[in-house]
């Protein structure tokens, strides 16, 4: 299992400051132990302390490492509570989607420390992270501000994993009920479901799109839309689709 790393939590922990205007590292720290959900050896009790090895990280970012890092060359400290400068507000404001992307979402922590890693490199080597949301490719006509680029690789994205996903017969299944809009609604439904992220996805500006669709696919699942409603409805303690299968079993 992977371990988180101070250079993982510095976006986010900006991201946090952000949201909340200022924020203190109690409230950095609980705020990433939530977006990240940490397990493994980063979720293990420190000896004597209160703290987990993920939180002691926190707190070196915030801390004992203050002095030396970008946290403190993007946020000024008063009284306990951080605040973004004005190059900080310009920097997370490039970066606000990706964080948005592991708080709203239920991946794994190995998954959200991939994501983090990605997006702390983009941000040192100017490669643009591409963020494929659900809404992107959830159902046609959805509306969002999203850029041409990612728009017209989200349409390649939905149509291939409903071409993927299809039955020899042709048609369209919700891979935890079965449900097919088609066998219901006809020619109305024929093509349609939601494709729901079972894992990130996400790349480089500068990859390859094929290379990546054909990886993509692998990552979304097609659900009915009360299926999924059903995996995302407790954004806490969020299910995966084996496990919504059972359920209705």
């Amino acid at each position: 299992m992977s371990r988180i790393t101070e250079n993982d939590i510095l976006i986010p922990a900006l991201y946090i400051v952000y949201k909340n205007k200022s924020a203190t590292t109690t409230i950095i720290k609980e705020q990433l132990v939530e977006m990240f959900r940490p397990t493994g050896e980063d979720a293990e009790v420190l000896q004597g302390r209160n703290d987990t090895k993920f939180t002691q990280i926190v707190r070196n970012l915030t801390g004992s490492h203050y002095s030396s890092n970008r946290f403190g060359e993007l946020t000024t400290k008063n009284a306990n509570k951080f605040s973004l400068t004005p190059e900080g507000n310009v920097f997370i404001e490039e970066n606000v989607s990706q964080c948005e992307y592991i708080s709203n979402n239920f991946f794994t922590y190995n998954e959200n420390i991939d994501i983090a890693t990605k997006i702390h490199k983009s941000s040192k080597i100017k490669h643009n992270l591409i963020i494929y949301k659900e809404d992107d490719i959830i159902n046609e006509g959805k509306t969002r501000q999203i850029n041409t680029k990612t728009k017209s690789r989200s349409d390649k994205l939905r149509k291939a994993a409903i071409d993927f996903y299809k039955t020899s017969t042709g048609h369209l299944k919700c891979c935890v009920c079965g449900f097919d809009f088609e066998e219901t609604y006809g020619n109305l439904g024929k093509d349609y479901i939601q494709i729901h992220h079972e894992h990130p996805v996400c790349q480089y500006d500068d990859d390859g799109v094929e290379a990546f669709i054909k990886d993509a696919i692998k990552n979304v699942k097609p659900l009915c839309a009360n299926c999924h409603c059903m995996v995302h409805r407790n954004k806490k303690n969020a299910i995966s689709v084996n496990e919504l299968k059972k359920l209705i079993k």
